[in-house]
């Protein structure tokens, strides 16, 4: 089981918007994190303090999950891999076998 670590406007930015986090990823490996769950995937829970962290499990799992919150565009979290951000030409990367049931 991952740790996370989030700094303080990170969890009060997930507290604000109903305290959960989802992260996921594009079959292009576009990384996503929402505070809505995306429809067609069934999350992993991992424990998180304050909050509830819920992650696709295509994602490979790291050891840490690192959330950040940037203000600049827009108010947005960061999800970072061990702490480094993601890489769609990564193994950690999710990959599928098959067509995932997302919306258009």
């Amino acid at each position: 089981m991952p740790t996370v670590e989030a700094d303080q406007r990170a969890t009060e930015f997930i507290r604000e918007h109903g305290g959960c986090l989802y992260i996921w990823a594009s079959e292009a490996g576009i990384e996503h994190e929402t505070t809505k769950p995306r429809h067609g995937i069934d999350f992993e829970e991992i424990e998180a303090d304050g909050f509830a962290l819920y992650v696709d499990p295509a994602i490979e799992t790291p050891q840490r999950w690192k959330l950040v919150f940037h203000r600049f565009p827009n108010p947005h979290l960061r999800a970072l891999w061990n702490g480094g951000a993601w890489s769609p030409n990564s193994s950690r990367m999710p990959s599928w076998e098959g067509d995932r049931p997302f919306d258009n």
